[in-house]
């Protein structure tokens, strides 16, 4: 697959890329959210550098406002990352949402929850079996803590994330896209990319409205979902 090393293809959330459920409130960051943005053209810059997708996954906890919290994976499929000196500039990764995997419950409760996630109440995975993030922009800052639930709604301190970067960019879910920015720790060279990041979305601005809080479904499922995204790139 070659790099749009103009964008990253995820979801985030999705990881990223993306998924909902139920449980409690988690509390990760809630990404900024607007309007797609444009997406510089970079792809003559840069080492291109493959997503080793045995060794990336996003994981999602979704939540009720009353209930239990929900949890599992979604696999990355396949991605590029592009590399300028020790910066990512740029890359690609798509999230398999047929692949999507409730992981809290027993094997025929989850394999329930997976037929809904993937059913038009949710990701309607039929008509839209990917969910995507294109990199718009990379910012380096200072190290700093990030408020962080991951799988299995374990501490987040427990989880050690931190973010030296801010990252921007187009989620499309479902055919909608939309620019999110959160923080991420990412270590880059010409030979490897390590990415993490922690953060939620508010869910309903990609159409997904099935149980929101303005309605009685379900038990009223949170808008929010929880991502932990683990990326993992190399030649």
């Amino acid at each position: 697959m070659r790099l749009l090393s103009h964008s990253v293809t995820l979801l985030l959330s999705t990881g990223f890329i993306v998924l909902s459920s139920c449980g409690n409130t988690q509390g990760n960051e809630q990404a900024k959210t607007s309007a797609a943005q444009a997406i510089s053209q970079r792809t003559d810059q840069g080492h291109m550098l493959n997503v080793d997708t045995s060794a990336s996954k996003v994981l999602w906890t979704g939540s009720k406002l009353v209930g239990s919290a929900h949890s599992g994976f979604a696999p990355i499929a396949e991605g590029q990352v592009s590399v300028t000196g020790d910066q990512v500039s740029g890359g690609k990764i798509v999230i398999d949402l047929k692949g999507l995997q409730p992981t809290d419950q027993d094997a025929e409760s989850n394999g329930k929850l997976k037929a809904h996630l993937s059913s038009s109440d949710f990701f309607s995975v039929d008509s839209f079996p990917t969910a995507t993030f294109e990199i718009t922009k990379i910012e380096k800052g200072a190290e700093q803590s990030v408020n962080a639930t991951p799988d299995s709604g374990k501490d987040a301190k427990a989880a050690g994330i931190k973010s030296n970067t801010t990252v921007t960019g187009n989620m499309t879910i479902k055919g909608i896209a939309k620019s999110i920015t959160f923080p991420a720790e990412i270590h880059a060279d010409s030979s490897s990319v390590s990415f993490t990041a922690a953060f939620a979305i508010d869910r309903t601005n990609w159409g997904i409205t099935y149980g929101s809080e303005n309605s009685i479904r379900d038990k009223i499922i949170s808008k929010n979902i929880d991502f932990q995204i683990n990326i993992e790139a190399g030649k």
